[in-house]
C-alpha cells in the first residue's frame, strides 16, 4: 500500500498521517474501556476465556498503535516498504528495523490468540467437558502461552538472520522505470525484497502459517454450523443458536476483513510493482483507505465476537450518559441558584 505521499500530493498524505494519529490515540481510551469491561463484566462460567480475550486486545493494540504511531507502513508485496516518517522517526534506520519484527510478532500473537478464542467457545457451546476443563486450567492456557512462544522463537531467528549475516542484510531496491522505483527513489523509502531479507525456509514457514491460519477459521465455521442443522428442535439448539450465529458472523467477518484488506492490497501491490501506472492515484487511494479502517474494522469483528458482554457495554455506555446528564443538570442547577442569590443580594 502506497501510504507515503500518495503519489507525491501534499494535501492527501497530511491526510493519511492525521487520520492515523487520531485513530491511534483515540484507540487508547477505547482499549482501556474494553479492558475494564472484559475484567469486570465477565460472566463466572467465561472467566478463563477473558485471559484469551486480554490476550487479544493487547496484541492487536500494539499492532495499530506501532503501525499508525512509529511508522507509516508502506507494504507493497513483495517488496515491504517502511515510510518511518512517524513520531519516532529521529530514532533511526536500525530501530525502524527493529519494529518491523515487533509487528509481526504481534500480528502472529493475535492469529494464534483470535484461534484459541474461537476454540475456547467452540468447546463451551458445544459441551466439551474434558477440552472445556483443559483450556480453562493453567496448564491449558500455559500450552497456548508456548504456541506464542514459538511464535516469538521464529521472529528471533529472523531478527538474527536479518542482523548478523551481512551478506543478506537488506539489499535496497534496484533502480528501474517502475511506479514503485519512482516512488521509492523520491521519497526516500526502504522498499527491500524479502528474497533478500530471509532464508527460504523462513518464507516457507511464514507461508504456510498463514495457510493453517486460513485453514484453521474455515474448519471451525464447518464444525460450528454443521451439528445444528439436523438439530435445530432440540432446546440446547435454540438456546445456543444465536451464539453460534454471532460466532459464526465473527468468524466470517475476520476473515473477509484479512481478505479485502490483506490479500487484495497484496495483490495491487505485484500489479504496481511490475511497473503499471495505470489508475494508480485510484488503487493508492484505496490501499491507503484499506490500511487506516483495517485496524478499526478488525477491533468490530473482536467485539462481535464477545456475545456476553454486549449488554455490559450498553449498561456502560447508559451509566456514562447518565453520569454526563447529571452532572449538566447538577452545573445548570447551581447556575440557576447562584444567579438567584446574586439576585437577592442585589435587592438587599
Amino acid at each position: 500500500m502506497l501510504a507515503r505521499s500518495f503519489y507525491l500530493d501534499p494535501s492527501l498524505d497530511f491526510f493519511y498521517s492525521t487520520f492515523l494519529t487520531v485513530v491511534a490515540i483515540l484507540s487508547v481510551p477505547v482499549v482501556v474501556v474494553l479492558f475494564t469491561v472484559i475484567l469486570t463484566q465477565t460472566p463466572k462460567y467465561m472467566r478463563p476465556l477473558r485471559l484469551y480475550l486480554l490476550n487479544i486486545s493487547f496484541w492487536h493494540f500494539l499492532d495499530s498503535f506501532v503501525v499508525a504511531i512509529v511508522w507509516r507502513p508502506v507494504n507493497l508485496y513483495p517488496l515491504p516498504c517502511m515510510g518511518f516518517n512517524g513520531a519516532l522517526r529521529f530514532l533511526g534506520v536500525y530501530f525502524a528495523r527493529f519494529l518491523f519484527h515487533v509487528r509481526s510478532v504481534a500480528i502472529t500473537n493475535v492469529y494464534v490468540a483470535i484461534i484459541a478464542c474461537f476454540i475456547y467457545r467452540w468447546a463451551q457451546l458445544r459441551g466439551k467437558t474434558n477440552f472445556l476443563m483443559l483450556l480453562s486450567s493453567r496448564r491449558g492456557f500455559a500450552i497456548v502461552l508456548g504456541v506464542h512462544l514459538v511464535f516469538v522463537l521464529y521472529q528471533s531467528l529472523l531478527m538474527v538472520t536479518f542482523y548478523v549475516d551481512n551478506s543478506r542484510t537488506l539489499n535496497p531496491l534496484p533502480k528501474s522505470p517502475s511506479l514503485l522505483a519512482l516512488v521509492a527513489e523520491e521519497e526516500g523509502l526502504m522498499c527491500y525484497s524479502m528474497q533478500n531479507i530471509f532464508s527460504p525456509i523462513f518464507i516457507y514457514a511464514g507461508i504456510a502459517v498463514a495457510i493453517a491460519f486460513t485453514v484453521s477459521v474455515c474448519v471451525l465455521i464447518v464444525l460450528i454450523q454443521l451439528p445444528f442443522w439436523g438439530d435445530l428442535r432440540s432446546k440446547v439448539a435454540v438456546k445456543t443458536l444465536e451464539m453460534h450465529r454471532t460466532l459464526t458472523l465473527s468468524l466470517v467477518l475476520f476473515a473477509v476483513i484479512h481478505i479485502l484488506f490483506k490479500a487484495i492490497p497484496v495483490i495491487v501491490g505485484v500489479y504496481l510493482s511490475l511497473g503499471s501506472d495505470f489508475y494508480a492515484n485510484l488503487v493508492g487511494l484505496l490501499c491507503i483507505a484499506a490500511e487506516a479502517v483495517e485496524p478499526l474494522l478488525s477491533g468490530l469483528a473482536t467485539l462481535i465476537l464477545i456475545v456476553p458482554y454486549r449488554r455490559a457495554l450498553r449498561n456502560l455506555f447508559s451509566y456514562i450518559v447518565g453520569l454526563y446528564k447529571k452532572n449538566i443538570l447538577y452545573l445548570g442547577w447551581t447556575q440557576k441558584s447562584s444567579s438567584a442569590v446574586r439576585r437577592i443580594h442585589s435587592i438587599t
